[in-house]
């Protein structure tokens, strides 16, 4: 059995369950087009049903049981299966459904306290690591993986078919129709915002604030193909609000936006719960699909953020900020959008020079791509393989698919070897308040207040151990450093809650702080939840 460009891995008895057998067998016929049009852009692709018995034990792998279609560790074992079991490895890895059909793997929250039970993830899924619900065994993924959702809950297949035309159907724009955006921004944070945009696209003019700026844009602003927001969350909401003082109205609204989205557009949001795959059918919802589910039905390429809360700082950029800068410059630059992903997720553990901190791997685990993973919405920048000018038209199309294979090959060789040079120190999982007492609980407190909290209800403090990073069962923890002064010791969080009694709005407010604790200081940072 040979391997696959791309791998699509769904789950057939969910999809019947949802949308009846002959809903299944029009998302089967949906997936046989894209699989065509995949092989006129010279892709091999490949359909897997991860229920399919016969199928499964091809590959060497137990289907998914009934029952069972939801079951973390039953979905990752089995997609690892098939995803090694062809002889190689994909360039490309799409999961066909939401979580009702491809559950999400809730990982440990690594940020205790903060209202969130767990993170839910398609991180594990781009990990060679085992199953696990520890973010710390997934910081050096190496494959490409997408998500394409169907509507939580949906009893009707026409959403889901309609991404999987849009997949099929997609054309490459050059750069220059991305060079307009839609920003949006709360006021509060609108340097970090003005950053963000200058980092992407060297400019921030035109962004919106709100408030003043309000949800409803004109034809003209939404029509831009690239689409930033940074501005307030929150679970099960179809909107995102902005913030000034204690007010937070509507900035984005998924309802305005329905048939407004223009084809092609590439969102990335920063927003708490930005990604969130939920049921409309949950009050809070009041009927309306989400962003997620609502600029993906308007046929854009790619959609990007965050599967719950997210933090990031006032005034400048970090975490989700970050995450969301190198997944749009890696697009804008003429990456598939799953490429993207990978390489926003490895830039993001690459920078923080080895100690990830409980902010840090929430944001790893919690940021993720909803696309087929090959859509490429930028003509990709010609690289090192030549065609021979001898080469006759019919050879021309055969020619081309090769030294495409070949480049995105190499491409992901690389990032594999990045993946594999990964290193970082690791977070005890137990907790240890004791550390932080006494005197040095009074002098952090000082730290916290002196970086703009007012009130810190809570410490939580980590360990920080060291690993033979050369082990590969132990790859992606690093070794002691050699100075001593350099080496981390621990890792202490505070929170604070500033919101007031009384307040029904749904923005989620947190504030906190992180210290890095090493032998001659600290180093300190204040986060927002967005």
């Amino acid at each position: 059995m040979s391997s696959p460009d791309k791998l699509i891995v769904s789950n057939g008895t969910a999809l019947a369950r949802k949308y009846t057998v002959a809903g299944k067998t029009a998302i089967e016929k949906a997936v046989k087009d894209l699989i065509q049009a995949d092989a006129a852009r010279g892709l091999v692709t490949s359909y897997v049903d991860l229920s399919d018995v016969t199928t499964m034990k091809s590959y060497g792998a137990v289907a998914i049981p009934k029952g069972d279609e939801r079951d973390p560790k039953l979905n990752k074992r089995a997609i690892d299966k098939v995803y090694s079991g062809g002889g190689g490895r994909p360039q490309y890895l799409m999961l066909l459904g939401a979580q009702d059909v491809i559950p999400q793997i809730l990982l440990r929250n690594p940020v205790p306290r903060d209202g969130d039970r767990d993170v839910p993830s398609d991180l594990p899924y781009a990990c060679d690591s085992g199953f696990s619900l520890d973010i710390q065994n997934f910081i050096a993924p190496t494959r490409v993986v997408g998500r394409l959702p169907n509507v939580t809950g949906d009893k009707n297949p026409a959403h889901l078919l309609g991404l999987l035309k849009t997949a099929a159907k997609w054309t490459a724009r050059p750069s220059s129709a991305y060079g307009s955006y839609l920003g949006v921004s709360a006021q509060v944070w609108q340097k970090s915002s003005e950053q963000s945009l200058d980092a992407v696209f060297g400019r921030h003019a035109g962004l919106k604030v709100s408030p003043p700026d309000g949800y409803r844009w004109t034809a003209a602003e939404v029509k831009a193909l690239a689409h930033f927001i940074n501005c307030h969350g929150a679970a099960a909401s179809p909107y995102f609000y902005g913030q000034k003082g204690s007010a937070y109205p509507e900035a984005h609204s998924a309802a305005w936006m329905t048939g407004k989205v223009a084809e092609g557009t590439i969102m990335a949001v920063e927003c708490c719960y930005g990604a969130e795959l939920y049921d409309p059918a949950l009050p809070t919802a009041q009927g309306q699909i989400g962003m997620c589910n609502t600029y993906l039905a308007g046929k854009a390429y790619a959609y990007f953020g965050s599967s719950n809360i997210a933090y990031g700082p006032a005034a400048s950029n970090d975490q989700a900020d970050l995450m969301c800068q190198y997944f749009l410059r890696a697009s804008l630059a003429g990456a598939s959008v799953g490429r993207a992903c990978l390489q926003a997720r490895l830039q993001y553990v690459r920078n923080k020079n080895g100690v990830l901190t409980p902010t840090d791997l929430k944001t790893l685990g919690q940021f993720g791509v909803m696309a087929d993973p090959s859509v490429t919405p930028v003509v990709a920048q010609p690289g090192g393989s030549l065609i021979p000018k001898s080469a006759g038209k019919k050879n021309l199309e055969s020619l081309g698919a090769a030294v495409s294979r070949r480049d995105r090959i190499g491409r992901r060789q690389d990032l594999e070897s990045l993946a594999g040079s990964i290193t970082s120190f690791r977070l005890t999982e137990d907790t240890a308040d004791s550390m932080a007492k006494g005197a040095a609980l009074q002098k952090l407190r000082r730290f916290a207040i002196d970086h703009g909290l007012k009130n810190p209800e809570s410490i939580q403090s980590y360990l920080v151990a060291g690993g033979d990073g050369a082990s590969p069962k132990r790859r992606g923890l690093a070794a002691s450093a050699s100075r001593p002064e350099t080496t981390p010791k621990a890792v202490h969080l505070m929170l604070e809650h500033p919101k007031k009694a009384g307040d029904e709005s749904p923005v989620i407010l947190i504030r906190g702080l992180e210290a890095i604790e090493y032998e001659d200081g600290m180093v300190a940072r204040t986060f927002e939840s967005r």
